[in-house]
């Protein structure tokens, strides 16, 4: 059995494009299962919860206005570190972990919004009573509100946007099943 298809069997309640978009590379990279307690990379990336928390989630495909996503303390000030430091090139955590590489990155995240006027792929969310944790998915959540928030700005005018921005972005939402 290879790695993602022993993901998908631990975690058989995660859709196959959460597990590709999100675990799949780091599975790969850092050895599947993470161990336990978690540690290193694996700590992080599930937000230090085991997999039996991970089992216990049901996933939706959600469209949302971005804007109007209430994030959780934690999600919000990563977000807006990203969008600091690359619209206002603010020194702060984010910038000092992803340094310049960060840069192109973002950047291509803004041309294909403003090429398809869509996101390339659904971030990942977890429901906490309506406000959010971005399990995956910050730059594009970024790069969105940065489009939302400064597109009547000189620097986005110089070009029109050649599609509408879409309103409706679509998002993986976990669920607590209780």
């Amino acid at each position: 059995m290879g790695t993602l298809e022993q993901v998908a069997a631990d975690l058989p309640n995660f859709p196959e494009d959460v597990i590709s978009q999100w675990i799949g590379y780091y599975a790969e990279t850092e050895g599947w299962p993470p161990p336990e307690p978690l540690d290193g990379r694996w700590k992080d990336l599930l937000a230090n919860r085991n997999l039996d928390y991970w089992r216990s989630l049901s996933w939706k495909l959600e469209s949302f206005y971005p804007p109007s996503l209430e994030l959780i303390e934690n999600s919000s000030s990563l977000i807006q570190q990203i969008i600091g430091f690359h619209a206002k090139g603010e020194s702060n955590n984010y910038s000092a972990y992803m340094g310049e590489e960060a840069k192109t990155r973002f950047h291509n995240l803004l041309y294909y919004l403003r090429v398809h006027g869509n996101l390339p792929c659904p971030a990942i969310l977890i429901d906490h009573n309506n406000k959010y944790e971005v399990m995956d998915g910050n730059h594009r959540i970024a790069a969105y509100l940065l489009w939302e928030y400064w597109k009547d700005e000189a620097p986005f005018q110089k070009e029109p946007f050649p599609v509408a921005v879409s309103k409706e972005i679509q998002f993986w939402v976990g669920y607590k099943n209780d």
